[in-house]
């Protein structure tokens, strides 16, 4: 049986369970980096934006790191409203965008959603084949001491 992890709006749920914590948003970071370079956007960059809650600059980190890991460069927009990582990732031509966020949810959750290179959120099909480029299990991804953090953008003033 295939887990489901894609909601209507990307993932949710509580922090620290089974699929919003450090170590699976690392793997979906991965995920998609391949599924990014099997479709030809590497090298390129992913935006990534967060909002306030007190998971989110670990969750962010984390899938940065998982998308260094796949050859992709991954950029920090910092705090910044959900529409504001589509508008960069336009703007700035990256190859997606990402927002750590739960939305209206519960402060204890979190999540993520993804927009494409035209400021649209992924379609049910492309974040299946996301999910798929990651393998049965998205495959392990471990930090080393020496990983470096994320780029900072300073353009989202655009927005």
């Amino acid at each position: 049986m295939q887990r489901i992890y894609f909601g209507t709006d990307g993932v949710r749920g509580p922090y620290g369970g089974p699929t919003v914590n450090e170590a699976f948003f690392a793997r979906l970071g991965l995920a998609v980096a391949r599924w990014l370079s099997s479709r030809g956007s590497a090298p390129g960059k992913v935006v990534i934006g967060r909002d306030t809650r007190d998971s989110g600059e670990a969750l962010a980190r984390a899938f940065g790191l998982g998308v260094t890991r796949g050859g992709l460069a991954a950029v920090s927009l910092g705090v910044v409203p959900t529409p504001a990582v589509s508008r960069a990732t336009t703007l700035g031509r990256a190859v997606l965008g990402a927002a750590v966020t739960a939305s209206h949810n519960p402060a204890a959750d979190n999540g993520i959603k993804f927009f494409g290179p035209d400021g649209a959120k992924l379609t049910d099909a492309e974040q299946q084949a996301v999910l798929e480029s990651g393998g049965p299990s998205l495959c392990s991804v471990h930090a080393a001491e020496d990983e470096p953090g994320l780029a900072v953008d300073e353009a989202v003033g655009d927005y």
